[in-house]
């Protein structure tokens, strides 16, 4: 009885006869069977995008400072704030960005 009254909520005949085999090969509870369809019934999210994907003035700032310090730099907003990252290949590569970033004048 729990385990149909979970499967009413799926609006299309056929994934409710379709479900109710998954219910049957795999012995779900009714606590599983509900959790599922609930599952099946969420609305989609979309995918998260980040700002920067068409943002041209972060993509200019990211050309500058790869530019500048000679590595693939990626700047990753998030809300209000964000990070830069900048790759780097090898131990000499760090400390050279490491000087770079730090030097005073």
């Amino acid at each position: 009885m729990g385990h149909a009254r979970a499967l009413v909520a799926l609006a299309d005949a056929r994934a409710q006869r379709h479900i109710a085999r998954e219910i049957r090969a795999q012995d779900l509870s009714v606590r599983e069977t509900e959790a599922l369809v609930k599952r099946l019934t969420a609305p989609k999210q979309p995918p998260p995008t980040t700002p920067n994907d068409n943002d041209v003035h972060t993509k200019a700032a990211e050309e500058r400072l790869r530019l500048s310090l000679g590595t693939r730099v990626r700047i990753v907003r998030s809300g209000k704030g964000g990070r830069i990252e900048v790759n780097f290949s090898s131990e000499n590569e760090l400390q050279r960005l490491y000087e770079q970033l730090t030097r005073r004048g």
